[in-house]
């Protein structure tokens, strides 16, 4: 039976005709149809099948041998294969066909992509030509940019040099000016020439020769020159009482240009330029004191043994402290001159006294000459004295008149020379109270058995809290600085000093007394001085009191502290003499100092360490800054309750103390086991002033309640760290009970009614009140060793009120060698009729 269907041709079994030649032959297969592009096999076969099923078509004969069926099959299987290889070869020829037109598109594009790769190579190698020739020009450009620079540089130095050279022959026809001029030419070639970085004018010059041989035949023999001549002029000051006005005037205006050269020329370079001195300066200043001290310490100890000319040697060392006293003058109308390599955010000071005053740690040359002179003077008249023979029993029967030669002389030495007491200079220099030095130069020379060598008198070169522990209390250490001197000052000429109540806070800045803003009131840093007004208004009263507090931080500079103990006394002539002064150190402030703020912060740092502090240029953290505030009793007695903010780390915890933890979002109170209700109370007064500010959430714990351990853990404790036995030094000293009780309240009165000044105790324990103080004397108040009161009497003598300095030192020194603790006794000076409410305290308390 023959199939037909979908694919396969309709006659199967009929052999070609004889027309059929050219024509394909039957075949069982549509070729077309398997060829075709939308062939499915899925759909053939179902087609098939259909096809097969046709109900037209003739039954199946299943008498149909099998052999037919095979030979259908093996016929059907050839014609598949002759139509699959006759329509592959068209397919191939075909493909044949396409394959040799690509090949022909082929060929042409070849000649066109070789073209485009060569002439990209080519382009390749001019862009590369081109930018190696453009690096030489940029190469170029910058050496011949270099050169300019060199050579301008150059022309610059060697125009300064030749103006050099110039201003120099000014020195040889006496021209003063000249050093000043010549000093100003050398700090512009140190600019150019000392600062050789890549990004500065001068780098590079160093190699050129001219340049070199500028410096070796010009600059430094010039700079050389200056100097020896500024020093010269230092060296050979000397005013004369013969001296004219103008003699004396032209000796001045040569004396400023001399000083003002040794400031310029002072060094810079590899120098922190906020730790400048006018080094210079300050060396020449002091070897003329020096050599002044040792001549008249010479001559001195050789009238001794030669009475007839001792008042011709008091003459000489008059003559010299007269040379002191118009150096002095001159360097306080001498303003420091404008200096091209110092930043101009240092402030410079406003007279070149203040850095001399505060390099020799005095507040005016002639006190510090007679208080030296008087050290080495008391150990040459003692090492006399220690020889018996005929020059020690005439000193002995002399010395009374001995005594008043040489208090004339102190106080004839104090006084300007007549060319220089003119109207103008007696406004800078009016006469002080030099009765102190008198007394002591004449107690020196007449008691050489009571008193050390350098007691009191000489201070230490280096600046140390416990050896000046009241070097700088007082304003009867020296009246130099006049009230029309302080008048002059901008920071107590607001308006408001002296004249309205209120805290006033001051920090030292480069010789400044610069205004501590009122925020920060509380904040101070170890590496500063302070001075701090508290002016209060008198109950029915106008009148104002004034207690002025005089801060050292810990690492304090010798400048600043200085600088601070010049400005106190002055600020107190300002005031009038009536303020009651206080000096305090960092480890031990007293009870008055701690009540003024409402907590005190100690940060590390300072103005000097070329270091504006951290917080001036910081940025705002995204997240809020924790503080931790530690609320504990100080003072005398723990009568203080202070606030003062510690590291915010658990470390800093106490059991017997209390802390305010202020997160930003949420204050939190940890209370210690042991703190006493006073510190909790404090605590309460603080968080509530803090809540006023913001409005945040407040949490008070006990240290024995386990939500106390929430604050550790916000202080960066973990599971390790322990949940008490906290235990923190306070950082500020208290005196220890056993101490107090150890040392009784003392009354001592300072008096010369006997014809010598003597410190004789009144009482010792007991009641001391107001009543056993008497207005014609000094008297000195050792309150338990929580403070020494001076108290000065409207009518004490000259000497009495020159010597309580000196007295009070001593007696804390033998203080010191009772008890260790009290190396930082806070020490305090009040006038009758002007005492503080603490003083008042100290006097009527009971033991």
């Amino acid at each position: 039976m023959a199939a037909s269907g979908p694919g396969l041709d309709p006659d199967p079994v009929s052999g070609p005709g004889p027309d059929d030649e050219d024509t394909d032959p039957p075949s069982y297969v549509d070729y077309e149809t398997f060829l075709a592009p939308d062939f499915s096999p899925a759909a053939f076969a179902n087609s098939l099948v259909i096809a097969t099923n046709n109900p037209n078509d003739s039954p199946l004969d299943l008498s149909t041998p099998l052999s037919r069926v095979l030979f259908d099959a093996q016929e059907l299987d050839t014609h598949i294969d002759l139509v699959a290889t006759r329509h592959a070869d068209t397919l191939l020829k075909h493909t044949q066909a396409q394959n040799a037109a690509s090949q022909r598109i082929f060929a042409e594009l070849d000649p066109r992509i070789n073209s485009l790769n060569e002439s990209y190579r080519q382009l390749e190698k001019e862009v590369i030509v081109k930018h190696a020739e453009a690096d030489e020009v940029r190469h170029v450009a910058l050496r011949l940019w270099e050169t300019l620079r060199l050579a301008s540089a150059t022309a610059r130095c060697l125009q300064l040099g030749r103006q050099l050279e110039l201003q120099h022959a000014g020195l040889a026809d006496n021209d003063h000016g000249a050093l000043v001029r010549c000093s100003h030419t050398i700090l512009a070639l140190r600019e150019v020439l000392e600062y050789q970085a890549p990004d500065e004018e001068g780098h590079g010059l160093g190699k050129i020769d001219a340049i070199r041989a500028l410096e070796e035949s010009v600059v430094t023999p010039v700079q050389r020159s200056v100097r020896e001549a500024a020093d010269r002029i230092v060296r050979d000051l000397s005013i004369p009482a013969t001296m004219t006005f103008a003699q004396a005037a032209e000796a001045r205006a040569k004396m400023e240009s001399a000083l003002a050269a040794l400031y310029l020329l002072s060094p810079t370079l590899a120098v922190d330029l906020h730790r400048w001195k006018p080094r210079l300066l300050l060396q020449a200043v002091e070897s003329y004191v020096r050599s002044a001290l040792n001549t008249s310490l010479t001559a001195l100890s050789r009238a001794l043994g030669q009475l007839p000319t001792f008042d011709r040697a008091l003459a000489d060392v008059t003559a010299r402290c007269q040379n002191l006293v118009s150096l002095e003058l001159i360097l306080e109308s001498t303003s420091p001159p404008d200096h091209l390599l110092l930043p101009p955010e240092l402030q410079k000071p406003p007279s070149l006294a203040q850095p001399v005053l505060a390099h020799l740690e005095t507040t005016s040359l002639a006190s510090y000459f007679w208080r030296n002179l008087a050290g080495g003077f008391a150990s040459r008249v003692q090492e006399l004295a220690s020889r018996p023979g005929a020059v020690t029993r005439l000193l002995r029967a002399n010395k009374n008149a001995v005594g008043d030669a040489i208090r004339q002389a102190v106080l004839k030495g104090c006084r300007l020379p007549p060319a220089l007491d003119d109207v103008k200079s007696r406004g800078r220099t009016a006469e002080a109270n030099w009765d102190r030095e008198a007394a002591v130069m004449a107690q020196k020379g007449l008691n050489p058995a009571t008193m050390a060598p350098h007691d009191g008198l000489v201070h230490p070169k280096k600046y140390d809290i416990l050896d000046s522990n009241v070097e700088f209390v007082g304003s009867d250490i020296d009246h130099r600085v006049k009230y029309n001197s302080a008048a002059t000052e901008p920071a107590w000429n607001d308006g408001a000093v002296g004249s309205e109540p209120g805290l006033r806070v001051w920090r030292i800045e480069q010789f400044q007394v610069v205004p501590w803003p009122k925020q920060r009131y509380g904040d101070f840093y170890d590496g500063d001085s302070y001075l701090v007004l508290h002016s209060q208004q008198l109950a029915d009263s106008q009148k104002l009191r004034h207690d002025i507090f005089f801060w050292l931080g810990s690492q304090t500079t010798q400048d600043e502290a200085g600088t601070a103990a010049y400005k106190t006394v002055e600020l107190d002539e300002f005031l009038h003499g009536a303020a009651t002064q206080h000096r305090e150190v960092q480890c031990a402030p007293s009870d008055e100092f701690l009540a003024l703020f409402p907590r005190i912060s100690i940060l590390s740092g300072g103005v000097r360490s070329g270091f504006r502090h951290v917080e001036e240029g910081a940025t705002k953290d995204k997240q809020p800054k924790q503080t931790l505030l530690r609320v504990f009793q100080a003072g005398a007695g723990g009568s203080n309750v202070v606030v003062y903010e510690v590291q915010p780390t658990w470390r800093s915890l106490d059991d017997g103390d209390v802390f305010v933890l202020d997160e930003g979002s949420k204050i939190w109170v940890w209370q210690g086991r042991r703190c006493s209700p006073m510190e909790k109370a404090k605590a309460a007064q603080v968080v509530h002033d803090m809540t006023q500010a913001k409005h945040v959430d407040v949490e008070v714990v006990s240290q024995d309640e386990a939500r106390s351990r929430r604050i550790v853990e916000l202080l960066g404790g973990d599971d390790s760290t322990p949940r008490d036995g906290f235990a923190q030094p306070r950082p500020l000293a208290v005196p220890s009970a056993a101490t107090e009780v150890a040392a009784p309240r003392r009354l001592f009165r300072l008096s010369d009614a006997s014809g010598r000044l003597e410190l004789s105790l009144v009482k010792e324990g007991g009641q001391i009140s107001a009543a056993d103080l008497d207005g014609s004397d000094v008297f000195l108040l050792d309150d338990a060793g929580r403070g020494l009161w001076v108290w000065e009497g409207r009518g004490a003598s000259r000497a009495e009120k020159a010597r309580w300095l000196a007295t009070a030192r001593a007696y804390v020194q033998r203080r010191q060698a009772e008890c260790a603790e009290a190396l930082a006794i806070p020490v305090a000076k009040v006038v009758e009729g002007c005492e503080s409410p603490a003083f008042l305290r100290a006097v009527d308390a009971r033991c």
